[in-house]
């Protein structure tokens, strides 16, 4: 009777324990909250270090938890790296707060413990019976609330009414986005980017989705639900072959020396054998390495700077350009930057908008074109929208733009005349 009850690793209630202990509470209209928590990045501790530490982790854990919910009714273990904590607690706000201070305490705990780890978790929760009156309807409410937590991760949600709407279209597009990149009705639209004299030099290939039953989906929509869902890495590898066999016939077609950008996830890179895949996908649509450049931003190298610098290299060896894209907007260091083979810098828009009016803005831009300069990499700004930020721009001696006061993302067929519009006038 126990071991039916009980998970085998960490000895807490196993989903078994954990619908009993939740049906007696039910039965008796126990007022009660249900905390889920789900280890961030777990799936990573174990591709980096093994199952074998991975476990190590999930018993750490456990210990931990087991320790700091003794004054509630009970931790569980519901399976992989997800967690319950069935509290006494049954006012939302004050849940609310418990959580917080439980995922504190948590990484406290781990950090102080034999491990020695920095680790956090995602936390959703839900009250009985305000947010479900049955075993099944609570146990949703706070998987729909731990799925809102896992968006941002490391970060607490209580369950809230409009959680449902906005699962249900999550689930929608995730169902229709397999269809879609099987059937091909992904398409790609391309940015020019121009240099200091105006002539297109590139263009940045930017994933679109117009489907007949969810209409236009934003890509930062469909892109947050391929991550969460499992589909990111073959949404990557999607937009890869699609942009190039469409740079191949914009080569073609406008006869000129362009370059193409194409961004590349973090799951999408540590995928093994990914510069061969990338190598295999130019010489079967007949790019040449040079042409190609691929944005990769700094969450790459927290999954592990020495596993990432060797596929760097590997990539760079053989000719391809990398760029670190929305440089400044996160924990880059000149350390970091230093050791890394980066041929590109990229400023990112929410800079360049305030470069005019804010200081601060304006000042972090000279800063990272004066880091690309002394690094000898190329400059590249984001989200130019009108001349005054363009000219301030070329004067602190960034070379390459992009943005909507050159061109919108276009069309692979439009692409031709936008480059004989811009090169055509420049030669004039």
């Amino acid at each position: 009777m126990y071991q039916s009850r009980h998970d085998d690793l960490t000895s807490l209630l196993n989903r078994v324990g954990l619908i009993d202990q939740i049906q007696q509470l039910v039965n008796r209209n126990d007022g009660f909250g249900v905390v889920l928590l789900d280890i961030d990045n777990f799936r990573g501790i174990n591709d980096r270090f093994g199952q074998e530490h991975g476990d190590k982790v999930l018993s750490e854990f456990a210990r931990c938890l087991r320790k700091l919910a003794s004054d509630q009714y009970g931790a569980s273990r519901l399976g992989g790296d997800e967690f319950a904590v069935i509290s006494n607690i049954r006012e939302p706000e004050n849940l609310l707060v418990f959580c917080n201070e439980l995922l504190e305490k948590l990484a406290r705990e781990m950090a102080s413990g034999p491990l020695r780890m920095q680790l956090g978790a995602s936390v959703g929760a839900a009250v009985f019976p305000a947010h479900g009156d049955s075993f099944n309807s609570i146990i949703r409410s706070a998987h729909l609330a731990l799925y809102q937590a896992k968006r941002t991760r490391n970060d607490v949600c209580l369950y809230q009414n409009n959680f449902e709407a906005g699962y249900l279209r999550r689930v929608h597009i995730e169902q229709r986005l397999r269809g879609a990149m099987h059937e091909m009705q992904l398409y790609m639209a391309y940015q020019p980017q121009l240099d200091v004299s105006g002539r297109v030099v590139g263009v940045e290939a930017l994933a679109r989705w117009d489907d007949e039953e969810l209409g236009y989906v934003p890509p930062n929509e469909f892109v947050e639900v391929a991550e969460s869902s499992g589909l990111m890495v073959e949404l990557g590898n999607y937009v890869l072959d699609r942009s190039l066999a469409d740079f191949r016939n914009i080569l073609d077609e406008v006869r000129e020396p362009l370059e193409l950008s194409v961004n590349i996830s973090a799951m999408q890179f540590m995928q093994l054998g990914f510069a061969e895949r990338v190598l295999l996908a130019l010489k079967k649509h007949d790019v040449h390495p040079h042409y190609l450049t691929l944005e990769i931003t700094e969450t790459v190298f927290m999954s592990g700077f020495d596993q990432v610098v060797p596929v760097l290299e590997q990539l760079r060896h053989a000719g391809i350009s990398l760029s670190m894209d929305d440089f400044g907007t996160g924990y880059s260091s000149l350390s970091l930057l230093r050791k890394l083979p980066i041929d590109e810098l990229k400023i990112d828009k929410s800079f360049v908008d305030n470069i005019i009016a804010d200081e601060p803005a304006r000042n972090m831009v000279e800063s990272i074109i004066a880091i690309g300069k002394n690094h000898r990499m190329r400059l590249v700004a984001e989200g130019v929208e009108d001349k005054d930020q363009f000219a301030t721009l070329v004067e602190m001696g960034c070379g390459r733009f992009q943005g909507y006061f050159f061109s919108r993302p276009v069309l692979v067929e439009e692409v031709g005349a936008v480059v004989r519009r811009c090169n055509t006038t420049i030669a004039t």
